[in-house]
């Protein structure tokens, strides 16, 4: 141990000279059965200096990771003995009740990864020996306990072993939760486990709704008078005079609110006699806190949104956020809706109330006004919804929005109003035009007949605040002002005309003038809702002005500001988009620099993918909307494209030449015939050199598909040009195919090579001569290897294309190549077969059945032999798979026919389209989504959320889990859609190989399954 120890020392060294050998003689300490069990005793030395205690247990997390057990994702061995296994086991859960939180923590953590492989098992006891020690345990022991427990729970025990042990385990984590005697983190750790019961509940529950929803309504009943008392509980006047209690009951009230939250989205009906009570204790809380609220955090600059050492929040800003969107969840409740009408109905006294709350909790804070002033990028991302925060502004805007959705008139009169009144804060007036503002984009239809309705006075006050805020000292109420001014033109109430009236111009003078950027920004997100709301005739006048507004807004910012801001480019960008959706000739004029302008943003932000998506619709939209205008739109564009082409010395990667080669990739598509002249022999060498030297994915990609355009627009072109040293078009296209095909390059970086080759194939034949069998012996080869669907189906095109005008020639071209050591049918075949019902694209589907079909009518015996994929053998387990479980039970397929698999894909293929898609989003919905026969609580209590998609949720994550074992599958499903003609196609083939036994093709019907037969017969007959 004494060595182990003085390693560990030496690895916290700062000279690289003793950390290294201090790291290979650790590694070299892995072989020897003691090595681990040091490890943990220098950890539980509490005579030894943390330092020293914290590296040893880190250092065995590590050591476990590489050594315990084959399927982790960085096991390196050598293996451990089991008795050495048993001993560290042991020693782990010992080590779970040191003093020191951080090594309590990482034990926990340690004891959780062995879990994950060993439980049950080889550690059959592990859950049993945690639920009997923790009645005893001491504060200490029981955070470590409860640690293990709550990973444990959410690592997936299976169904029998859940069951087994959850009346003990919830009545377990009940007496931690309501024990008075017991730290509040330590209760609130209980209730979070709790939570992840309730969440493995949910994965269950489709299978067995009988015994989970009788033990959820058990759970429910025991645990409501707790969680009761913990939300009445007042806490308020803890704070300032004793921190520790007052933070750690504001942790519990969170995981209680959360916990509650998880029990109504899953067992909703359960919940029903208690959300009245639950709605008056939340509001009641909320009401009295909120100036507290106000105080340390719009008012002050109060630390929020701060968590402690496990991870738990605790400041008060996060439980209000949690309180109202917890309101919003009672609100769905009938019976909860029902009482606030009645109160409402009696008096709008209960309204403005609730609409008042949302204005002072939607004020911005202290903390986010420093932020958004020192970095207006900041501003932006929140504004537009490009960051993940759910902040209790966003939470109040939503909360306003479950008000307006049953609550059209009264819920915007009241936002109106205090629109409409003087504040003495700039912050509640900002707030109040914030909300006001979401609320008429959510349903602008709603808003325009209550504007209808309101009183001039009305209408006259909210035209003045608004006037007044655009020339406010405060740049926030000034930037929110010109927002919600471009709001109010989807209103177009008769009372606004003067104002929107002058709007635009106002924007354009602001988003040019303005001496905050924040402003500047904001007027011309401004523009962009004005552009898409209002008649074209009433803005078009003001296009070039307003491209030259974002000009010189791109202009005033240096290129390492311009980097810094990646949300405000896409704010850019998408004003451009809307700006040049009016007249898209603009972006043709060359005093427009329309394009120059585009370069600049992506020169700036050409990693940014979303906004290299904005870039190349708009490229995109010009293209497609002016097909009359090619030859100008090269003349603008090409010449941008080439210049970042030539820049590049395709040595690293570069998101700019990706960027633009994705640009050329996009106008080339939109060619309606022979390129101009002379653009193939500018374009082809600059091509050529990016496809021969780059390793970029993207790029090749994206060149190879500009190149597959060229070789499908102009061929001739291409046949007629030649490099300086003779080489021909044709040449040099053949060679990119060859580097393209090659092992060299994964499967991404070839994606568009299927669709290069099939295209010379089709259009250059005769002049292929003598290569047009090396071509295609090629293409094969790559199959062999390809694992990328995508890629599979562009390669696959090349045959199938084949196979539609020359079936017999390309069987006996494939039988007689052999690819290694099987026969080119056979890699060919395989590959076909067992991607195709997962290819995309109306045309590319078609096709494929075509080709499938005529493969089939040839009844070639060579065919017939070669054995593929056939159908995925249903394992039957009870236990809910994680991702390491995932890897050690690959799917597994039956052997058929290609024959016969040539059937089964035109059966499914029958029922393709929007069937794929649709049971994807009941899969990923979970409990929450919608399923063919929806299950209707009794009363009939609770709205429906069906657009809400819980990313929370155990269930979601394990079907996101699913989907990323199979990503391109799985995206290539959610594109499938079939066609009137093609399925026409596929009946009308079915039947006649029926009618007349086309390759044994009653023999074949004998062996499809009960659906496929099912399907069979009823298009059939």
């Amino acid at each position: 141990m004494e060595k182990v120890h003085y390693l560990l020392t030496a690895l916290q060294s700062p000279d690289e000279g003793p950390r290294r050998t201090a790291e290979g003689e650790l590694f070299q300490l892995y072989s020897e059965d003691g090595f681990p069990i040091a490890l943990i005793n220098i950890a539980a030395r509490t005579d030894l200096d943390f330092t020293s205690r914290q590296a040893a247990i880190v250092y065995l997390r590590t050591f476990i990771d590489e050594c315990w057990s084959p399927p982790y994702d960085k096991y390196a061995g050598p293996p451990i003995k089991d008795e050495v296994k048993q001993q560290v086991r042991s020693s782990l859960l010992q080590l779970l009740s040191d003093k020191e939180r951080k090594i309590r923590s990482a034990a926990a953590f340690a004891v959780s990864r062995i879990a994950s492989h060993d439980f049950p098992e080889e550690w059959p006891s592990l859950l049993q020996d945690l639920l009997n020690a923790i009645p005893t345990a001491t504060d200490e022991q029981l955070h470590g306990l409860l640690k293990v427990l709550t990973d444990l729970v959410e690592d997936g025990f299976s169904e029998e072993q859940f069951f087994a042990v959850a009346h003990q385990l919830v009545e377990v984590l009940y007496h931690v939760a309501t024990s008075e005697a017991r730290p509040s983190t330590i209760r609130s750790l209980a209730v979070q486990t709790v939570r992840s019961c309730i969440e493995l509940l949910e994965m269950v529950k489709e299978d067995h709704p009988g015994p989970v929803e009788q033990f959820a309504t058990k759970v429910v009943d025991v645990w409501m008078a707790f969680f009761a008392q913990v939300l009445e509980k007042p806490f308020l006047q803890l704070s300032g005079t004793n921190e520790e209690e007052y933070h750690g009951l504001v942790t519990l009230k969170l995981q209680s609110y959360k916990t509650i939250g998880k029990i109504v989205s899953v067992f909703a009906g359960t919940m029903t006699k208690y959300m009245p009570s639950l709605f008056h204790a939340t509001w009641s809380e909320l009401n009295a806190a909120k100036e507290s609220y106000v105080k340390d955090f719009v008012e002050g600059d109060t630390d929020g949104r701060l968590s402690n050492v496990d991870g738990l929040p605790y400041t008060l800003d996060l439980l209000m956020l949690e309180e109202v969107d917890f309101l919003q969840t009672c609100l769905r409740s009938k019976s909860v809706k029902e009482e606030f009408l009645r109160a409402v109905n009696a008096s709008t006294q209960p309204l403005e109330q609730m609409v008042y709350a949302c204005v002072l909790l939607a004020q911005i804070t202290g903390e986010d006004e420093g932020l958004w002033e020192l970095d207006y990028n900041v501003f932006v991302a929140e504004e537009t919804a490009m960051t993940a925060n759910f902040t209790t502004r966003t939470a109040a805007s939503d909360l306003v929005m479950r008000l307006w959705d049953w609550l059209k008139t009264p819920v915007l009169v009241a936002l109106i109003n205090f629109a409409a009144q003087s504040h003495a804060s700039w912050k509640a007036a900002e707030a109040s035009f914030y909300l006001l503002e979401q609320a008429i984009t959510s349903e602008s239809d709603n808003a325009i007949a209550v504007f209808g309705q309101l009183s001039a006075e009305m209408v006259t006050g909210l035209l003045s605040n608004l006037k007044k805020s655009l020339t406010h000292e405060n740049v926030f109420l000034r930037a929110r002002g010109w927002l919600l001014g471009s709001t109010l033109t989807r209103v177009q109430s008769p009372a606004l005309l003067e104002f929107l009236s002058e709007l635009v111009p106002g924007c354009i003078q602001a988003a040019s003038n303005d001496s905050s950027d924040i402003v500047k920004i904001s007027a011309i997100r401004a523009i962009e809702t004005i552009a898409e709301t209002v008649n074209n005739e009433n803005i078009v006048h003001f296009q070039a002005d307003i491209v030259r507004s974002i000009g010189a807004f791109i202009a005033s910012q240096s290129p390492d500001e311009r980097e810094e801001a990646q949300d405000v480019l896409c704010v850019l960008a998408n004003t451009l988009k809307a700006v040049l959706r009016l007249q898209p000739k603009l972006a043709l004029d060359p005093a427009a620099h329309v394009f120059e302008l585009l370069f600049m943003l992506g020169e700036s932000g050409a990693s940014n993918v979303y906004l290299s998506n904005v870039i190349q619709e708009i490229v995109d939209d010009t293209a497609e909307c002016l097909p009359d205008d090619f030859v100008p739109l090269c003349n603008q564009a090409v010449p941008l494209i080439i210049k970042v082409l030539d820049a590049d010395s395709y040595d690293q990667e570069n998101p700019f030449t990706n960027l633009a080669a994705e640009l050329l990739s996009t106008i080339l598509r939109n060619a309606t015939g022979p390129l101009p002249s002379g653009l193939v022999a500018t374009l082809l060498p600059r091509l050529a050199h990016c496809l021969l030297h780059s390793h970029e994915t993207a790029l090749l990609q994206s060149g190879a598909e500009a190149l597959k355009c060229i070789v499908e627009n102009d061929t001739p072109q291409l046949l007629q040009w030649h490099d300086g040293n003779g080489k021909s078009g044709l040449e040099l296209v053949l060679l990119i195919i060859d580097r393209l095909l090659g092992p060299g390059l994964p499967d991404q970086a070839a994606l568009e090579i299927g669709g290069l080759a099939a295209e010379v194939v089709d259009k250059a034949s005769q002049e292929l001569g003598p290569y047009l069998p090396v071509l295609l012996q090629g293409v094969a080869k790559r199959l062999a290897t390809a694992a990328a669907t995508n890629l599979i189906q562009s390669l696959i095109v090349v045959f199938a294309r084949l196979v539609i005008k020359q079936p017999i020639d390309v069987v006996n071209f494939l039988a007689t190549n052999p690819i290694g050591e099987r026969s080119g049918l056979q890699v060919v075949l395989s590959a076909w077969l067992e991607n195709s019902n997962v290819f995309s694209g109306y045309s590319e589907i078609k096709q494929n059945v075509v080709a499938l079909a005529n493969l089939y009518a040839l009844n070639d015996p060579r065919v017939a032999a070669v054995s593929v994929q056939g159908d995925q053998i249903v394992e039957q387990s009870s236990r809910i798979m994680t991702r390491a479980q995932r890897k050690n039970n690959p799917i597994r397929y039956t052997s058929v026919s290609v024959p016969l698999k040539i059937v089964k894909i035109l059966i499914m293929e029958l029922g393709s389209g929007s069937a794929a898609a649709s049971s994807w989003k009941v899969d990923m919905a979970g409990s929450k989504g919608a399923v063919e026969e929806p299950t209707v609580e009794e009363d009939d209590e609770w709205e429906d959320d069906d657009d809400v998609l819980d990313l929370g949720s155990a269930a979601v994550k394990q079907a996101l889990l699913g989907l990323g074992e199979e990503t391109e599958r799985s995206a290539s499903a959610l594109r499938r859609g079939g066609d009137d003609d093609t399925q026409a196609f596929i009946v009308n083939f079915l039947r006649e190989a029926s009618t007349n036994n086309i390759g044994g093709f009653h023999e074949l019907y004998n062996q499809l399954n009960a659906d496929e037969k099912q399907t069979l017969s009823r298009v059939i007959g």
